[in-house]
């Protein structure tokens, strides 16, 4: 087990929580009368263990906050672009969510399948079917087109 400077912090401030409890139940008159005579001082080393962790929580918020806003912005993104493509653009995006496919043979020199990949709707797969390139819709797109279908229409 890896300890890491987090962990050290939560194990640290269970084993204060916890040696203040067990001299606030009397069971041994030794750490009764330590915990009174410094109990000020652990007070203050509980809060700043505390203060470690609710300032990971936070960061934490934070950074999920940061995650989903981005999704979203792309999500709008995502929805703009397809807004702007063309009808043989469009035709093309709808070969893939009619025949419910993530990758198709596409004529590589054809200037829609070249717009396509080059707003980064499908990528070039390495594989080649005859004269045709195999093209993978991106994954965000095809879930999108899938619950939508009419937006590309």
């Amino acid at each position: 087990m890896q300890i890491t400077l987090k962990k050290a912090n939560h194990i640290f401030l269970i084993f204060l929580i916890l040696f203040i409890f067990v001299g606030f139940l009397n069971i041994d008159a030794a750490l009764t009368t330590f915990i009174d005579a410094y109990f000020s001082l652990l007070l203050i080393i509980l809060l700043l263990s505390l203060s470690f962790l609710i300032y990971e929580i936070i960061l934490s918020i934070r950074e999920k906050r940061k995650i989903m806003l981005d999704l979203k912005q792309d999500h709008q993104v995502l929805i703009h672009k397809l807004t702007q493509l063309s009808y043989e653009e469009k035709n093309i995006l709808a070969l893939f969510v009619n025949d419910k496919v993530q990758e198709k043979s596409l004529n590589p020199h054809d200037q829609a399948v070249a717009w396509l990949q080059n707003i980064k709707f499908i990528h070039f797969t390495g594989k080649l079917d005859r004269h045709k390139h195999v093209f993978r819709i991106e994954p965000s797109l095809a879930k999108y087109l899938s619950q939508n279908p009419n937006s590309l229409y």
